[in-house]
Order: structure tokens, then sequence, then C-alpha cells
């Protein structure tokens, strides 16, 4: 009886990291298929799909695999010794078949598929004579099992490559009448394949590559001339694998971020405001630990967390101060530090108004959707390039596009990647908006399963509106009114927190730590759930005068329950001495954190509160302390900048019961005052008749900060006032300063033609026909509108592109911003002390680097230094890479530089595909500054 053939331990070990490799890789469908393929299966169905193919008029010459069938049966009864006993052997030849099936849809990957599949033909000749002589030899073992690594890796690529694209093929579905034309063509396997091939093809080529090499480790080992030597050579191959794979996933990894980066840029998205927000929400949390724990041990929340497709839609809903952005926050966290799935948040405030913008609420989910994807972010960067290159991203594209990508997260298609979605503030958005999104995160939890390798969770947080129940009756629901007793052990924790910081100031009142954690828990006891009520107490006990221990525990019975009534009682407090002119100053305040754009910081605030009187020449800004008497209804975050302490403030305020203290009517008015006045004043003082030590001296002292907020949101306060029922009255004193305003501009606007005309210059001019009187301020107002849109279509507008109104106000901001760089490097000013300018310094520094990019999120909030800056703007610029591996090459500005590129370098010339619908942009403006020496280098070697 014969003996059994030895098997090396070590080939064997090789082996089976590269089965179960590839088996983690594939769905479990897949891999029962796979167990029961033959090498005949797999021949008999390629040729049934040359058949099908010649039906199709694409017919394809299948005998081109032929090689590589008769090598993988020589090479399979090679293994034999190897697999026998384990289910290993049929993975070499079965995922053709699979591979094949799928990427026959598609003719052109198709072709891809099958010239690299042939290639490793070249690879397995030798095994025909060599197996007889060597099966039994260790050595010859080790090296058959580098070859199965090899062979099982390219299957593994080339399974994920196929079935990922028809994952995007599947996700699209049926073409919507909602969706635009555009998404759906440039969507499946043709979009794709044309993203994916060039980061695949990569990985193709170093696996033939090894493969090449062990052609010649197998040739050495075979000759048993020096056992040593192909050791030594195996391990070389090996090292040079990794190191290989190492660079080949840098590169990657490098690309797709820079892509990515493209993206956000594209779509205009500042994620600053959303990491403020958070740190904004989570700042107090992080002080007093401990107080959301109880969440989690709710049935509904454990369940939603767990990753499993169960509740999958979860609303969370409680009274305005109960904690729910907290408790938000605090989930994102707990599921971050989990590291199981994918965790997207969105959190909506009124004091930033690109929050609760429906259409930059779906960008900020779609960038947190392929964020870390490579393949998602090629498949985005691709329709940015070509089906969307020239269009404008609307709602309706963006709903398409997240449910496409919300059903193709899983990186691998044998893996249930899990997705789960916060969304805060919902109840903050329009109620027609919340439809929409409600209806969008629905079809996302419904639609996604672990059948297609991708399950989405959602839980929306809100007030408890009339609408929102009715959508919600048959959801999963938290609701915070229902779970006091939780909420009251957690304000009793908070409360106790705060009075414990208090002690230095309590105990020589006689209060005891006993007392402290009594008052603690009648706080808590009165709060009745509201987290807000129980902060304000604490601040008034904090903020005000006690003499005795009585005082301070009749304040905490006698307070009023009602936040209405506390909101008044503060706001009494407040306005107890006050004339009329600190009310109205008071309101103003209230106006601006209530209406601005953007979140202004304390010396913007103090530029904005100076010029909102309409004088042009004010000559200092308003001091700080203003600030501090609104408290403690207002409250300054860590980047300087202030809000409400809650949004039911600005609900009381502008309410009934608030006296409608504050209207949008109002405040749209001033606010409008105060940015004409402001750029009136700066097309004086940064025009070329001013002296420069005046200038710098201004500066220096502030007076123009909120010159950079001015410039860029001139024209939306206008056009606010313009639509209201109060219009634009023609002896008011807005109308005089912009009459001004415009007359400084109209002489330069009729120096210079007209430029060419856009095709939107009717939707144009239909918005700004309340300005028409006006030429300057029309003229102007249509340029901001088009550099606005330019920016939308993925153009760089220039100066000189634009028209000369534009071009005025845009020279001044320039002339604003090099006088702030230019006193940054300076040590000293002659009437202004080192502090002061340290303090200048620390300000302003983000003033003078803002992008010069139109309508980016990054116009208004700047960078820290113009390094910084351009690398963003590096982002909106067009280019292309050469996808060759290992080319270094930097980046074209053309589809035409880049195919003489390939055509010089890689002889590839052929496969770029030139652009059909646009032409490459015209470098010039920031795109010259930007790509100048790229392109001279360029020029130079072609």
């Amino acid at each position: 009886m014969p003996l059994k053939s030895a098997v090396s331990p070590a080939a064997l070990r090789v082996i089976r990291v590269a089965f179960e490799d590839l088996e983690r890789a594939v769905t479990p469908v897949d891999g029962r298929e796979f167990e029961n393929t033959t090498l005949q299966n797999v021949k008999k169905t390629a040729l049934e799909i040359e058949t099908r193919l010649a039906a199709r008029q694409s017919l394809r010459n299948m005998r081109r695999l032929m090689p590589l069938f008769t090598g993988l049966e020589h090479y399979s009864k090679a293994m034999e010794v190897l697999c026998n006993g384990t289910p290993f052997l049929p993975w070499i030849w079965a995922p053709i078949k699979l591979i094949l099936l799928v990427s026959s849809d598609y003719v052109d990957a198709f072709d891809t598929v099958i010239t690299h599949y042939s290639r490793i033909a070249e690879s397995l000749t030798r095994f025909d004579f060599l197996n007889n002589a060597f099966n039994n030899n260790a050595e010859f073992q080790n090296v058959l099992a580098v070859f199965y690594s090899d062979i099982l890796r390219f299957h593994k690529e080339a399974y994920k490559f196929v079935r990922r694209s028809s994952e995007f093929n599947h996700f699209m579905g049926a073409p919507s009448r909602r969706m635009s034309a555009y998404l759906t063509r440039a969507s499946g396997w043709h979009l794709f394949f044309d993203t994916s091939w060039g980061r695949f093809r990569r990985r193709f080529d170093d696996i033939l590559a090894n493969l090449k090499a062990h052609e010649d480790l197998l040739d050495k080992t075979a000759n048993a001339i020096n056992i040593a030597e192909a050791r030594d050579q195996r391990a070389a191959i090996e090292q040079r694998r990794k190191e290989q794979l190492e660079e080949v996933a840098k590169q990657e990894k490098s690309k797709a971020s820079q892509q990515y980066w493209e993206i956000v840029a594209w779509l205009k998205v500042d994620q600053t405001d959303q990491s403020l927000i958070l740190d904004c929400i989570t700042e107090e949390a992080l002080k007093h630990p401990g107080g959301c724990d109880w969440i989690l041990k709710i049935d509904n929340m454990k369940s939603w967390m767990r990753d499993r497709p169960d509740t999958p839609f979860l609303w969370l809903q409680g009274n305005p101060g109960s904690g729910k952005s907290v408790l938000a926050a605090q989930i994102v966290g707990f599921l971050q530090a989990a590291h199981h799935s994918l965790v997207i948040s969105h959190f909506c405030t009124y004091s930033y108004a690109s929050s609760t913008r429906y259409d930059l609420i779906l960008r900020s989910l779609l960038l947190q959707l392929i964020e870390g994807n490579q393949d998602l972010v090629a498949y985005v960067h691709r329709l940015k390039e070509t089906e969307l290159a020239n269009r404008s991203v609307t709602s309706q594209a963006l709903e398409k596009l997240i449910q496409i990508i919300g059903g193709a997260v899983s990186q691998s298609p044998g893996e249930t990647k899990y997705v789960h979605i916060v969304l805060d503030g919902l109840d903050e958005c329009e109620e027609e908006k919340q439809g929409r999104l409600i209806g969008l995160l629905e079809r996302l939890a419904s639609t996604t399963g672990s059948s297609n390798g991708a399950t989405c969770k959602v839980l929306l947080l809100s007030r408890a509106s009339g609408f929102l129940k009715k959508r919600f009756r048959k959801k999963a629901t938290i609701s915070l009114t229902e779970e006091k007793p939780h909420l009251e052990g957690a304000i009793r924790l908070y409360a106790g927190h705060r009075l414990g910081s208090l002690r230095q100031r309590l105990f020589p009142m006689g209060i005891s730590d006993a007392d402290i954690k009594d008052m603690a828990a009648t706080i808590a006891q009165k709060a009745d759930g509201m987290f807000l009520w129980a902060r304000l107490v604490l601040g008034y006990i904090s903020k005000n005068m006690f003499y005795r221990k009585d005082e301070i525990l009749d304040a905490v019975q006698t307070l009023p329950r009602e936040l209405g009534d506390f909101y008044r009682k503060i706001l009494t407090q407040i306005r107890g001495n006050f004339d009329a002119r600190s009310t109205e100053r008071l309101k103003s305040i209230f106006g601006w954190i209530a209406f601005a754009k953007r979140p202004l910081k304390m010396f913007e605030f103090q530029s904005a509160l100076a010029f909102s009187s309409g004088d042009f020449d004010v000559a200092e800004v308003v001091p700080s302390y203003l600030f501090s008497m609104c408290a403690p209804l207002i409250e300054e975050r860590r980047d300087s900048t202030f809000s409400f302490i809650h949004v039911s403030v600005k609900d009381y305020l502008q309410g009934e019961e608030g006296g409608h203290m504050v209207s949008e009517t109002a405040a749209s008015y001033e606010h409008a005052l105060t940015s004409v006045t402001c750029l009136v004043s700066g097309l004086d003082v940064f025009g070329p008749g001013s002296s420069d030590h005046e200038r710098n001296l201004r500066v220096l002292k502030g007076l123009h900060a909120f010159h950079v907020y001015a410039n860029e949101y001139w024209l939306d306060h206008l056009l606010a006032v313009g639509a209201s029922d109060r219009g634009f009255d023609h002896s008011s004193e807005l109308y005089s300063l912009m009459s001004q305003l415009s007359s400084k501009l109209d002489p330069l606007k009729r120096s210079n033609p007209e430029k060419r005309p856009l095709r939107e210059a009717g939707a144009l001019d239909a918005q700004l026909l309340c300005l028409k009187s006006l030429a300057g301020l029309y003229d102007s107002g249509r340029s901001t509108l088009e550099a606005r849109l330019a920016k939308s279509l993925n153009k760089c507008a220039t100066d000189q592109d634009c028209n000369d109104g534009s071009v005025d106000l845009r020279g001044t901001l320039a002339t604003y911003q090099s006088t702030i760089q230019s006193l940054l490097a300076r040590r000293d000013f002659p009437g202004v002390s080192m502090e002061d300018l340290e303090r200048f310094k620390k300000s302003h520094r983000t003033s003078a680097y803002t992008c010069r990019l139109g309508a980016c999120a990054r116009a208004t909030v700047g960078f820290e230094n113009d390094t910084l800056r351009t690398e963003h703007e590096r982002s909106h610029v067009q280019r292309l890479y050469c996808e060759h591996p290992g080319c270094q090459y930097p980046a074209f500005v053309s589809t035409r530089a880049l195919r003489n590129h390939l055509n010089q370098y890689h002889d590839e010339g052929s496969q770029v595909k030139p652009k059909k619908t646009i032409r490459a942009p015209k470098v010039t403006g920031v795109q010259n500054h930007l790509q100048a020496p790229q392109i001279q280098q360029q020029q130079q070697q072609q």
C-alpha cells in the first residue's frame, strides 16, 4: 500500500489563509456555489456566454481562455496533494464562472476581465511536466501555495470589481420621473467600470507581476540546484509583494483623499459648521459626565444601536430643553467608539442657517456616506467630472444619489455593513422639507438590507409637533416625557456637579454637602425633565449675590417653573434700568444672534453694531461689555461667536409672550443697513485716495472687521428687504445709503463693456428686479449672482470675467485683506500697544485668508495662513491624473494633455476618452495661480 504523500505545513498555512480571505469576501450564496463548481462547468459557461454574446451581435472569442483552463487543470493536479480532504481546490476555478457571467452584461468590462485572466495562463504552463517529479517536495509545495495565494487574490479583486459594479447597477433601479435623466444615464456598470478600473488595474498588474516572478522561483526550485537560493528568492519575492501592496494601497488612499476634498469643494459644504455645533453641544456634557448613560438601557434604543436589522427607524421626541441634542451627541459618540458601523450625523440649529437648509443636509449626508470608501469616492468624483460637470446639483439628484450610495457602502460583497444615521433638530427645518427628508430616510431604512450588503438605521430627534406625531404614529418611539425618572436622575447628577463646583462660596453660608445633595434633588424634581430649566436655575444661583443660606434655598423654591416665565424674569432683570436706547440696542444684539447669515465672532459683532447706526465715518467699535449684559440669555462659544442658550429663547423673543421683541423683518432691514454702510465706508477707506497710516489704524481698531461678512451677504439682506411687505422706502436712511453705494459703483461699471451673457440671465434679472433703479447696485448684484452660479457649475470666475462693479467690491475686500496681512507681519505699530496688536493678530488672522472662489463656504470663514488657503483652493480646480501604476506626473489641465502624456510615456493614449459635452476650462485667474508651475513643466516635457 503506497505511503500517504507528505504535506508541507507552511504551504498548507498559506493556502488556508488565502482561502479564508477570499471566503470572507464573497457572499455565502456565492461561496456555496463555488464548492460545487467543476472546471468543466466553467468551460461550459464560457462557451454559453460566447453564444449569447454572438446573438447580441457582440461576439467575443472565448477560446482565449482555453490556455487558462488547461493550465488550471495541470495546476489542480499538482495541488491535489495539498488540498486533499479540504474544500480549497474548487476555488481555483469556480470564481471565474461567476465573474464571467456578471461581467458579460457590459462588453468593455468583459473584454478587460478576459484579457487579464488569459494572462494567468502564461504562469501555469510548467505544472504539466513538473508535477510528477516534485509533487512530494516541500519546497515545490511552498511554491504551489504561493501560486494559489496569488490566483485567489486575483479572484478576490475581480470578484469585488464585478460585484461592486453590478451592485451599483442594481441600486439604480428603474428611472425615476422626479430624477434628472443625467444621473440615470451616468450610473450602473458603465460609469462604475470607468471609475474604478484604474484602481483595480494596478492591483491586477501587481498580482500578475508576482505570478511572473514566481515562474522564475518555480524554475529554480525545479532545478534544485540551490535550495537555499530558492528559499532566499521566495523570501525576496514575498517582501517585494508586501512592499508593492503597501505602495498600491498608499497611492489609492492618497488619490481617494484628493478626490474626496475635490467633492467637498464641489458640493460647497463647510464641514466646520457641524464640528462647531457638536463641540457646543458636548462642551457642557463633558464637564459633567454620566448624565446620558441611561438612554443606552432603553429597549428601543438598545435594539436600534445593535448591528441587526430590527428597529431600522426610531424617533426620539421631547419638549424644548429636555436635552435631546446632548443625547444625540452622546449616542453618536457611543457608536463611534464601538467602531462597528458607519456613523453619520447631522445637527440642525437656528444658529447656523446652513444646518437647516435641505440641500445642505443632503450634501452633508452624502459626504459622510462616501468618506473613507475609495470606490464610492471615485464614483461620485466621476459624476462630478462627467455628467454633473456643467450642471447644478439639484436636491432630486442628491436624493437619488444618496439612495444609490446608501445601498452600496459595504466594501465587500460578503459583508453586511451597518449605517447608523442620527439627525437632531428636525423640527427646526421647514415642515415641507421635514416631509421630504423623512421620506428619503424611510426609503434608506426600508430598501437596504442584509441581502445587498448594507443596512441603514435611522434615529431622528425633535420636538413633538402635530405633523411629526402623525407621520411617526407607526414608528418605534422614545418619548422623553415618559422617561422622567431617568431624566430626573440625570438632572440630579448634573446639578450636584454644578453645585459642588460652588462649594467655596456655599460653605461659608453654612451649606453642607448634605444640603448640596438636597438642593440637587429639589432642582431635579422641580425641573420636571427640563435640563434647560435646571441650567437656568444653577446659572441664577452662580450669578446672583446671596448673604444667607435661606436666600439660596428660597431661590430654588420660588423661581418660575415655566420656561416662558423664567425668560420673562431674566429679561426683566436685564432691562431693569435700561432707557429706550439701551432697550433698542439689546434688541439689535438679539436680532443679530437670531437672524445673521452665520454666527458673528465678537470682533465682527463689535464692528457690525458700530455700523448699524448708518454712520460710515465711525471712529470706534462698541465695547465688549455689552454682551455680558445680555447674559444669561446669550452665551459666548469657544470660537468667540454668540448664541442663545437655547433655541426656545429665540422662539420666546419672537412670540407674543416675549412681546415680539425681535422680528425677522426688522432684523433684515438693520442687517441690510449695516452691510451697505460698511461697504460704503470700505470703498472710501480702502480706495486709492486714503492714507496708509489711517487705513492701518482703522483696521487695527477692528472698525472694518464686519467687512468680510458684508461683502458676502449684502445682496442677500437687500433682497430680503426688497421682497418684504415693507419694501424699499425711497425716503429711508437705507435707501439713501444704497444710492450712495450705487453711485460709487456705477461709473466704474460704465468704464468697461458688458461681458458675455449667461443663459441664466433671465432668472438673475428677475431676482434683482427690486434693485433695477440703482444701476451700480443692480450690476454688482448681478455679478455676485453670476459668480455664485459659476461656482455651482464648477467654473472658476476671474476678475476679468466679472463686471467692474463686482471687481470693485472684490478689489476692496482684497485691499482690506492685504492690509491685515501686512499688519500680521508687524512687530509694533505707532500708537498701538503690544497687547492690542497681539489681540488683533489672534482675532483677525482668519479674515485675511478667506477662499477667493465666489460662493465657497469658506469665503467668509477663512484659514490661519495662506498655505492652508492655497491648499484648499486647489480642490476647486479641475485636475486630471495619469492612472498608470507608479506614474508620479503632476496633474494635467486638459484631456488632450493627458492623452499626449500617455502616448509619449505609456503608449496608452487611445484609452483616454475625450469629453463630448464640455471644453476644458480656461486656466486664468485663481486657476492660473494654482496650476501655472505644473503647466510649464508639462509644456517643457511635451
